[in-house]
């Protein structure tokens, strides 16, 4: 497979497009289609990477907690945007463009005019600029950033995951204390 830009590839309307999520492979990972007049069918279906995310494996899974967390990851994305019209715009965060797969990396927003993104959508992706790849950062835990470097293994990020849920439980131990304190 030849490595093109996007703007080869699929014509420069894909840098920023009105698109419907058509299947979610897993939290980083999606098919989607957009019109497009210059192809024989009149529309492109393509599989994107969510620019910035990295999600559990569930092809190759280094343990059973991983695949469940991917599972899990991949039906909350699936639950909040599948089959809904979302605006998506070309990363270019790389020389081409393109993973190492050869897919687009792309940021999905929700759509700013009315009714193109469900309500529901919208209000989900507010508080993080309409961004569908920042959500998935923030509200599943087991995602994190990724800029194209060395992935962070899942037993890592377990482990670290863990340490900040302790670190998060000692430091509201130790405020309700100093809030016992002074009422005293």
């Amino acid at each position: 497979m030849s490595r093109q830009s996007p703007e080869t590839r699929f014509g420069f309307h894909c840098i920023d497009v009105l698109c419907r999520v058509l299947k979610v492979y897993d939290a980083d990972s999606v098919t989607v289609s957009w019109p497009d007049p210059r192809s024989p069918i009149g529309v492109v279906y393509s599989n994107v990477r969510l620019w910035g995310v990295d999600a559990p494996e569930l092809t190759r899974p280094s343990c059973e907690e991983e695949r469940q967390c991917a599972i899990h990851c991949r039906n909350e994305v699936s639950d909040l945007v599948l089959g809904c019209y979302l605006r998506m715009s070309a990363a270019g965060k790389t020389p081409s463009g393109l993973d190492k797969y050869g897919r687009p990396l792309v940021v999905l927003r929700a759509s700013s005019k009315r009714g193109e993104t469900p309500q529901n959508v919208v209000a989900a992706l507010r508080p993080y600029d309409g961004s569908l790849n920042e959500w998935i950062l923030h509200a599943l835990p087991s995602c994190v950033r990724y800029d194209g470097g060395a992935k962070v293994p899942f037993a890592e990020r377990k482990r670290v995951q863990k340490e900040l849920a302790a670190a998060r439980k000692e430091s509201q131990q130790v405020r309700g204390r100093l809030r016992a304190k002074e009422e005293r």
